[in-house]
């Protein structure tokens, strides 16, 4: 496993933010060098993959609520239902950011292909005294769609995959956004994400997946899974 994911965190000190600045990016000026970009956007590649780096963007309450000290399981407790399928059995991530990075790390067994995503709201759940969100997913393929669950009250992220996928080691990039509906899903997703990135990690960490999308087939299967 290549993701640092910070599973057994404790009273571990909360690590200081790397996320580049508008301001940074501005004291470059208007024709900055190659090396010198490239330089703060590695900072935003290191936060994609290290759990420890994306929790130093949360506040300190929202942090110190998350650091009960207790180590992220890869299932919950007491968790009914299927994996990362139902409420019941939400998937545990670091918060929004985690949920971004988790879902964007997801690849389907039979094709390979990433998951595009949103979040389409929250709903309750009787395993833990917390809303639990619901995302919408489709294949950058266009062959499969789904509806995931995550419970984003940890510090560290699960390392299990729902049945049908299996977790990439290395994230290169994002596949979608936490912040709520995507217009018209997936037809805005790769602008929907690259303002994402550019907010949570500093830049534009966008996956080149999304470019070569088939939205024609995806799009169609979300509006037919949508009129069940």
């Amino acid at each position: 496993m290549t993701i640092k994911d910070n599973k057994g965190a404790g009273a571990r000190k909360q690590k200081k933010s790397i996320k580049p600045t508008a301001a940074e990016f501005e004291k470059l000026g208007k024709n900055p060098s190659p090396q010198a970009v490239m330089k703060l956007f590695s900072r935003s590649y290191r936060i994609l993959n290290d759990v420890e780096l994306q929790n130093a963007d949360y506040p300190p309450m929202l942090f110190a609520q998350f650091d009960d000290g207790a180590a992220t399981p890869d299932e919950l407790p007491g968790a009914a239902g299927e994996f990362g399928r139902c409420a019941d059995n939400p998937i545990p991530v670091n918060g929004p950011t985690g949920q971004v990075t988790y879902l964007s790390r997801l690849l389907t067994d039979d094709t390979g292909s990433r998951m595009a995503f949103h979040r389409l709201g929250s709903t309750s759940s009787s395993v833990l005294d917390a809303m639990v969100d619901i995302f919408e997913l489709v294949s950058v393929d266009g062959t499969r769609y789904d509806r995931l669950y995550l419970d984003m009250y940890h510090l560290g992220q699960s390392q299990k995959a729902p049945q049908g996928y299996h977790l990439m080691d290395q994230l290169n990039g994002i596949t979608g956004t936490s912040i709520g509906l995507s217009r018209d899903f997936p037809l805005h997703i790769e602008q929907d994400a690259f303002e994402y990135g550019c907010s949570v990690f500093g830049a534009p960490v966008v996956s080149a997946v999304l470019k070569d999308m088939d939205f024609v087939a995806a799009r169609k299967l979300v509006e037919a899974q949508q009129k069940r």
